[in-house]
C-alpha cells in the first residue's frame, strides 16, 4: 500500500485549536507497511513535522515543509503476568480514549 501525498492540505481539523493553516505536503500514514516509505521522505525534507492527534500543537501560520500525521490506530495487552500489564497502543491513537480503555482494564497511573 503506497502512501498518499496532499499537497497545500489543510491542517485545521489536525489541531484542537481549529487554526487554519496548510502544510506544503501533508503524508498520512495508515498503515505500519507504509513506515519505511514514510520515513525516507520524512528525512528527505528539511522542514518536517510528526503529528498524532494534534492536541497539543498550536498553529501560528502555514508549514512549509511536511507533516506526517500519524495515523494508525489500535491498542492491546501484550503482557501480562502477576506483577501487571504491559499495554501497547499505535502512535495514532487517541490518548484520552487510550487511557479510558486502561482504566477500564482496572490499571492506574499511566
Amino acid at each position: 500500500m503506497s502512501i498518499v501525498i496532499a499537497r497545500n492540505a489543510s491542517l485545521k481539523s489536525l489541531n484542537s485549536f481549529g487554526v487554519e493553516a496548510h502544510a506544503r505536503e501533508l503524508v498520512t500514514l495508515t498503515d505500519p507497511s507504509q513506515a519505511l516509505e514514510a520515513a525516507a521522505r520524512f528525512r528527505d525534507h528539511e522542514q518536517s513535522l510528526l503529528l498524532g492527534e494534534g492536541s497539543n500543537i498550536l498553529f501560528c501560520g502555514d508549514f512549509d515543509g511536511m507533516v506526517l500525521k500519524m495515523g494508525t490506530r489500535g491498542r492491546r495487552v501484550v503482557e501480562s503476568d502477576t506483577h501487571g500489564l504491559v499495554v501497547e497502543a499505535d502512535a495514532g491513537e487517541n490518548w484520552h480514549e487510550f487511557v479510558c480503555w486502561t482504566l477500564g482494564l482496572g490499571l492506574s497511573g499511566l
